[in-house]
C-alpha cells in the first residue's frame, strides 16, 4: 500500500508543479534553466574536451532504456536538427510517407552514434515512434472536430508532439513500465497536433509543459552555460503554457464583401433605406459585427452570427452628400474593418456635355448652335432658358424630361469670346452653368478627323476603328523589332480650304490623357504622311497603308497627362492644298527602340470619345 501512495503523491506533485508553472512560464523557465545549467557544468559535459554528454531515454517500454554517449558538438547538432525536422513532420503530417521515412532515418542515426544500447534493436526504438494505436487511427481515417485550446495555454489530446529548447526535461517516471508523465521547463518551441482532427498548437518562448501517457524518445545534453533538450513522440494528453501561443491551422480573419451601396457609388437615391453587406469566416467561426455611419444616418450590431448577408436600417439621407460607413467584424480572434463611402443624388437638375465645350478655341463662325444635356435624377419635369453674351441667340422650354437640347446661333464673328448661360429648374431646385468659347480668327479653319484609329503589330488582323482611344507604343527591339509596335492613323478632309490658299500655319493637335506600363514623358512621336487610301472601319496592321520614308514632324510627350500634344504640319497641308502631294492623312509612331520590358504606352482620345477629339487648325490666306 505504501508504494502506491508514494506513486500517487509523486503524480499529484508533478501536476501541481505544472499548474504553478502555467501561471508564470517565463519566470519558472528562466530560474529552473539556470539551476539546470549549473548542474550540467558539473555532471553533463566532458571536462577534458568539453564535449557534450548526450543522454538518450526511451519512454514507453516495460524496462528502462537509456544510454549516455560523449559526442562532438557537430554530431549533437545533427541529432537535434533532425529532432526539429521530425517534430514538425509528426505534428503536421503524422501519417505521411515522408514522416515515416524521417522516423527510420532518425532511429538509424541514433544507432550510428551509439545512443541505442547494445542488445536493443532499432526496431524497438522505431516502434516507440509508430505505436500500434497510431496505426489503427491512420487506418480508420476518422475525422471530427473538437474545441480549440484556450488562449496562452495549449492543450491537445491523443496527439503527436515534439518539444525542444534550452532548459530541463524531466522524465520523472522512468520505472519499468510505460511512462505516465513527462515534464519540461525552459525556453524553446513545442508543437502538438491531434491525430484525429489535425488541430493543435505551437508554443514558443519561456514555457512549461506536461504530457501524460507519453511514448517516444527524449534527448538532453549540456554544454558550459546551458542545457538543451528535445523529445518527439505521442501522448494521450499534452499541455503547454508559454509566452507566445498560436493555434493551427492558423485562424482565418473574417471577410467583408458584397457592399451595398457599392463603395464610392455616386448618385445614390434618397429612398435607400438600409446598408447591406456580407460577412464570411472560412473557419466557420461565429462572428460579431458593428456598423457606424458619418454623418450619422443609423448604425447597428450583431452578435454570434454565421456566414451570410446582413443589413442595418438608415434614415435621413440628404441630397448631394457623401456618407462614410464602416463595418467592424470579429470572430473572437481576428478583427476585420472595412470603410466605405457613397454620395447621394443631386436634387437639382444637372447640366452636362456642352458643345462647343467650355473654353473651346478656334470655333468656326459658321457654328449653328449650342447644345447641352439635362438630367434630373428624381425624374421631375424641368424648365430651362439659354442666354448668350454677346447676344447671338437664346431659347427657352418648359416641362421637358431628361435629354439633349439646343439653341440656334447666328451672327458669330471672327476671333471673339462668347459666353452662354444655361438656367434650369425642376420647380424646387435651380441649377445655373456658364460656358465660354472663342471663335477662330479670319482665315482660320478648324477640322475634326474623318478617320482615326490604331493598328497593333501584336494583333495584326484586328481592327480598332470603333475605339475611343489610340495607343502609341514602340516596337521594343532594335533592328527587326519584337512585334510590339502600336501606331496611330489619322485623316482630315480639308477640301474646304481654297485651292489657291497660302497656308500660314497648320497644327495637328491630339489630347494626351493617359499612359501605361512606363511613363513615356520625353519620348519622341513622329508623323509620316500616308501615301495610300485606308478606312478606319477595316484597316489592320497587315492591311495598313503605305507612308512616306521620311517623317515631316515630331512632338515630345509631355511630363504630365491632360495636355494637348501638337505637331507642326504646315508644309504637309500646303502640299495637300496645292496638289503636289495627295492627302491621306498621317501615321503617328514611336520608333526609338526601348529594348527592355514595360514599354511606354501613350494614350490619346479619338473622335469616338465625343470630347477632346483631335483637331487640325489651319491658318491661310487666299
Amino acid at each position: 500500500m505504501e508504494p502506491f501512495l508514494f506513486k500517487r503523491g509523486v503524480v499529484l506533485g508533478v501536476i501541481l508543479l505544472f499548474i504553478m508553472g502555467c501561471w508564470m512560464p517565463g519566470l519558472t523557465g528562466t530560474s529552473l534553466m539556470k539551476n539546470n545549467q549549473s548542474i550540467s557544468l558539473q555532471g553533463m559535459s566532458d571536462k577534458s574536451g568539453e564535449k557534450p554528454v548526450i543522454t538518450c531515454v526511451a519512454f514507453g517500454k516495460t524496462r528502462d532504456i537509456s544510454q549516455d554517449v560523449i559526442l562532438t558538438q557537430e554530431d549533437a547538432a545533427i541529432i537535434f536538427n533532425m529532432i526539429e525536422e521530425l517534430k514538425l513532420a509528426m505534428t503536421r503530417y503524422p501519417f505521411s510517407e515522408k514522416t515515416q521515412s524521417l522516423k527510420i532515418a532518425f532511429v538509424n542515426l541514433l544507432n550510428q552514434k551509439g545512443l541505442i544500447p547494445q542488445g536493443v534493436s532499432t526496431e524497438t526504438y522505431l516502434s516507440l515512434l509508430t505505436p500500434s494505436w497510431v496505426k489503427r487511427l491512420q487506418q480508420s481515417g476518422y475525422h471530427s472536430s473538437v474545441p480549440r485550446p484556450a488562449t496562452n495555454l495549449g492543450i491537445c489530446a491523443l496527439c503527436s508532439m515534439g518539444s525542444s529548447g534550452s532548459g530541463m526535461l524531466i522524465p520523472l517516471f522512468l520505472l519499468p513500465r510505460p511512462r505516465l508523465a513527462m515534464f519540461w521547463l525552459g525556453n524553446g518551441v513545442t508543437i502538438a497536433a491531434n491525430l484525429i482532427t489535425g488541430r493543435g498548437y505551437a508554443a514558443q518562448g519561456a514555457q512549461t509543459g506536461l504530457t501524460v501517457g507519453f511514448m517516444g524518445i527524449g534527448l538532453s545534453y549540456a554544454l558550459p552555460g546551458f542545457t538543451y533538450y528535445g523529445c518527439i513522440g505521442y501522448a494521450l494528453f499534452a499541455a503547454t503554457a508559454a509566452e507566445n501561443l498560436q493555434y493551427y491551422p492558423l485562424n482565418t480573419a473574417p471577410v467583408i464583401s458584397d457592399i451595398s451601396p457599392a463603395n464610392g457609388q455616386q448618385n445614390v437615391s434618397l429612398s435607400v433605406s438600409e446598408l447591406q453587406f456580407r460577412i464570411e469566416d472560412a473557419d466557420l467561426d461565429l462572428m460579431t459585427y458593428q456598423v457606424t455611419t458619418s454623418p450619422f444616418i443609423g448604425g447597428g450590431s450583431g452578435v454570434l452570427k454565421t456566414n451570410g448577408i446582413y443589413s442595418i436600417p438608415i434614415h435621413g439621407l440628404e441630397t448631394s452628400t457623401q456618407y462614410t460607413w464602416s463595418v467592424e467584424v470579429s470572430d473572437g480572434k481576428d478583427t476585420t474593418v472595412g470603410e466605405y463611402t457613397f454620395t447621394t443624388v443631386l436634387a437639382a437638375p444637372i447640366i452636362s456635355n456642352p458643345l462647343p465645350k467650355n473654353n473651346a478655341q478656334f470655333v468656326p463662325i459658321w457654328t449653328s448652335n449650342v447644345s447641352f444635356n439635362l438630367m434630373d435624377y428624381q425624374g421631375d419635369l424641368m424648365n430651362w432658358t439659354v442666354e448668350t453674351q454677346p447676344d447671338v441667340g437664346s431659347g427657352t422650354m418648359n416641362g421637358v424630361a431628361n435629354g439633349r437640347y439646343s439653341v440656334v446661333l447666328s451672327g458669330l464673328e471672327y476671333f471673339t469670346n462668347y459666353t452662354w448661360f444655361v438656367n434650369v429648374t425642376d420647380g424646387v431646385y435651380w441649377m445655373r452653368r456658364a460656358f465660354v468659347f472663342r471663335t477662330a480668327s479670319e482665315g482660320t479653319l478648324v477640322f475634326e478627323p474623318n478617320d482615326d484609329t490604331g493598328i497593333h503589330h501584336s494583333s495584326p488582323n484586328d481592327n480598332y476603328g470603333d475605339e475611343n482611344e489610340v495607343t502609341i507604343r514602340n516596337e521594343y527591339g532594335a533592328g527587326s523589332g519584337s512585334g510590339y509596335a502600336w501606331d496611330g492613323l489619322i485623316y482630315f478632309d480639308i477640301s474646304d480650304l481654297p485651292t489657291n490658299a497660302s497656308i500660314q500655319y497648320a497644327y495637328l493637335q491630339v489630347y494626351y490623357y493617359a499612359w501605361k506600363d512606363t511613363n513615356p514623358a520625353g519620348r519622341t512621336l513622329r508623323l509620316y504622311p500616308v501615301t495610300s487610301i485606308w478606312q478606319e472601319e477595316i484597316v489592320t496592321w497587315n492591311t495598313q497603308p503605305t507612308y512616306a520614308p521620311q517623317s515631316t514632324s515630331l512632338a515630345i510627350v509631355p511630363s504630365s497627362t491632360g495636355i494637348w500634344m501638337e505637331w507642326d504640319v504646315t508644309a504637309d497641308v500646303q502640299a495637300f492644298c496645292s496638289g503636289t502631294s495627295p492627302n491621306y492623312g498621317w501615321k503617328i509612331t514611336d520608333e526609338v527602340p526601348w529594348n527592355k520590358s514595360n514599354i511606354p504606352i501613350a494614350r490619346f482620345y479619338t473622335k469616338e470619345q465625343g470630347g477632346y477629339i483631335p483637331m487640325l487648325i489651319v491658318g491661310f490666306e487666299s
